[in-house]
């Protein structure tokens, strides 16, 4: 998937910050040759891969299916990962995002990786008396955005929390793309298909890439801005 560069950047950091995130662990090289290995998802370049696992590089077909393995049965060679690899693919999401990084300056806003959503309010629980959890749930209405689904939780301590679901095709994008910003790839629940931020750290994060890059309507734009900048219930 290529990377579409947003007119509002999300944050604006040094490379060094994040580069040393989207470099190869094996050769010490950026991923601008990015392969996927599975069934772990960590990232090395294409060369180290082949004379590690052997086989051939393989690519996504239907979503995760492969249409091939590797002929060698070794460990990830990242650090503490102890996932035997079975196969591995060309992620094309890392490799733009690592040339489009190359490509800039000193300082740079980390793109945005895909198609801005217009937001629709489907659920809204929020301040209703006798609920446990305050709710707000939001649906993209624009075809093949890159977030699909919005939830915002307020739970009964006063915090916050921000899932969002993305299909299985731009998991890849922003998975590279939360990992650039500092949010743990952890944060990702394969079962569900979202993303969560809980921590205030994460949240703040989090509602700034949706208000920056996605569109939200107003009145409950504005609900969300008070409780996560403000801490205004």
């Amino acid at each position: 998937m290529a990377v579409a560069a947003s007119s509002a950047s999300v944050a604006s950091v040094p490379v060094d910050n994040f580069m040393n995130i989207l470099t190869c662990p094996v050769n010490h090289q950026p991923l601008v040759d990015a392969v996927t290995l599975v069934p772990c998802m960590h990232k090395i370049n294409a060369g180290p891969a082949l004379r590690i696992f052997g086989g051939e590089l393989t690519i996504p077909l239907k979503g995760m299916k492969l249409d091939g393995f590797v002929n060698k049965s070794q460990l990830c060679p990242h650090l503490g990962c102890k996932s035997i690899v079975t196969a591995y693919y060309v992620d094309d999401a890392y490799r733009s995002v690592v040339k489009a990084l190359l490509a800039s300056k000193d300082i740079v806003g980390v793109p945005f990786p895909g198609k801005r959503a217009f937001f629709q309010i489907i659920n809204d629980c929020w301040g209703l008396p006798g609920q446990a959890m305050a709710e707000l749930s939001f649906a993209s209405c624009t075809p093949d955005s890159l977030f699909d689904e919005v939830i915002v939780l307020g739970k009964h301590d006063r915090s916050i929390g921000i899932y969002i679901r993305v299909e299985a095709k731009h998991r890849n994008a922003v998975a590279t793309y939360m990992e650039a910003l500092g949010i743990p790839l952890e944060k990702y629940d394969k079962v569900a298909g979202r993303f969560r931020a809980e921590s205030h750290k994460d949240v703040k994060m989090l509602f700034r890439v949706l208000d920056e890059n996605n569109d939200i309507p107003s009145k409950y734009r504005e609900v969300i801005r008070l409780v996560v900048e403000e801490g205004r219930w």
